[in-house]
């Protein structure tokens, strides 16, 4: 861990390029540099600004895998940080109060992903549970990091479809899913799709897969070509 004084105009990370950027709670800006494995956070404390970097561990099963940018920063409700890496399956999470890195291998061959399978985006739940998606279909997968299990909800369980861009939960413990077809609404203790908006022709084209829920106006604010779409 490395901690320097962040100088307006002058910050190490103003000139980096950045492919992720996630506030957690305590108020700590976390961002992740493109094309680079570095994880940094902007802390602002008693009128002082600093900047961290961490490093990420280099695994024995995936050590390209250090190599890769870092994508999908969340945090679940203990603060620890979940995230993935750019065309790998692995999930990291760092727990920041103890500086300790934890990685965890979906076997996500298991099902049916094809021989390459690699995460779109992910979202930590309870008890352990990460939500995640694949570029390659798959549905709506679930992961149980406390014993490795790992099964999918997909079309025939009531997704509109198999692929899902991105993840995004509301403040009842819902799920939006946008998925290729539209918008599900899923509901994760009973594992059931509660709701669904279709795509119009233009927007099914136009959407970049970005969500973010408003809890103070309960609207779903959507990223799309054209503009942010509520």
């Amino acid at each position: 861990r490395k901690v320097n004084p962040l100088m307006q105009g002058n910050a190490p990370f103003m000139r980096q390029a950045i492919s992720d950027i996630h506030t957690a709670p305590d108020g700590t800006v976390w961002w992740a540099a493109l094309d680079t494995p570095m994880l940094g956070a902007w802390r602002t404390r008693n009128g002082a600004s600093y900047l961290l970097r961490v490093s990420l561990p280099i695994t024995a099963h995936d050590k390209a895998a250090s190599a890769r940018e870092i994508l999908g920063i969340r945090h679940d409700r203990d603060g620890r940080l979940w995230m993935r890496q750019k065309g790998s399956t692995q999930v990291l999470c760092l727990d920041p109060l103890k500086w300790q890195w934890k990685i965890y291998q979906p076997p996500l061959k298991g099902i049916g992903l094809g021989y390459l399978p690699t995460l779109g985006c992910l979202h930590p739940g309870t008890d352990g549970v990460l939500w995640l998606s694949s570029p390659s279909g798959g549905g709506l997968i679930r992961f149980d990091t406390r014993d490795g299990t790992v099964s999918s909800l997909r079309r025939k369980q009531g997704l509109s479809s198999d692929i899902i861009y991105d993840i995004c939960p509301d403040n009842q413990g819902n799920l939006f899913l946008n998925t290729s077809k539209g918008i599900d609404l899923f509901n994760p203790s009973r594992r059931e799709v509660v709701g669904f908006v279709p795509w119009t022709k233009q927007m099914s084209l136009e959407t970049s897969g970005k969500m973010v829920f408003d809890s103070v106006h309960q609207r779903l604010m959507l990223g799309t070509s054209l503009g942010v779409v509520l």
